[in-house]
């Protein structure tokens, strides 16, 4: 008897074993998908960075709601502009934008972020 059936361990092999098995499922990124994700980044940071114009220069605010219906919406205002939910979480986590502190629940997402100059 060997020792980890003594510990009543299992032997397992390439196949079963699940850490070969997950590695064995990924592929190498190409020099095409890596482009096209970079392409993806670099369209977000820009729409995030026309926000943050718009809040400095245009002193706008980032407004954010929830429904069931279409889930969370981001705007602009006073201008109304919508904001991608991707762009809109960029500006958030921006140094110079801050949360005014209007939400509904206690420790939740505000509804409103302002920029500071």
């Amino acid at each position: 008897m060997s020792w980890a059936e003594l510990h009543g361990l299992q032997r397992r092999r390439w196949p079963h074993h699940p850490i070969m098995f997950e590695s064995a499922r990924r592929s190498i990124p190409t020099v095409a998908s890596l482009r096209r994700q970079q392409r993806r980044l670099d369209r977000r940071r820009l729409s995030a960075d026309r926000v943050i114009i718009a809040m400095r220069d245009h002193n706008e605010s980032l407004h954010c709601a929830f429904s069931r219906s279409s889930g969370t919406t981001w705007w602009l205002s006073p201008s109304g502009r919508s904001v991608a939910p991707e762009a809109a979480k960029l500006v958030t986590f921006h140094a110079d934008v801050v949360a005014v502190g209007d939400s509904l629940f206690r420790n939740a997402l505000s509804q409103t972020f302002r920029f500071v100059k």
